[in-house]
């Protein structure tokens, strides 16, 4: 079983806290050491299963899709966007969060 670490998509934060693996059976795995997040959470977090009802509409699938996204914006400072902002001379305050 060989693992990759990375910082949980389920709750956030920068910690390499989550170990991600396949299993015997090639199914995707992860546990998060720091929070317990649930390992559901943190697979559909990554997109690697689809956590909407079956009997979904097409609307309604849609809107989790984007709820899962809008939940997982992270605070702006020091992040790639930032970056991008001041090397163009653009000099705002960032939200709390990039939505």
């Amino acid at each position: 079983m060989y693992d990759t670490r990375i910082p949980c998509p389920a709750h956030g934060g920068r910690q390499p806290n989550c170990a991600i693996w396949r299993d015997a059976n090639g199914r995707r795995r992860a546990r998060c050491y720091s929070h317990s997040c649930p390992e559901r959470e943190i697979l559909a977090a990554l997109g690697e299963i689809d956590v909407s009802p079956v009997n979904a509409s097409s609307t309604e699938r849609k809107q989790a899709w984007a709820l899962r996204i809008w939940r997982q914006t992270r605070p702006g400072d020091h992040t790639l966007a930032e970056t991008y902002l001041r090397l163009r001379g653009i000099r705002i305050e960032l939200p709390d969060s990039l939505h």
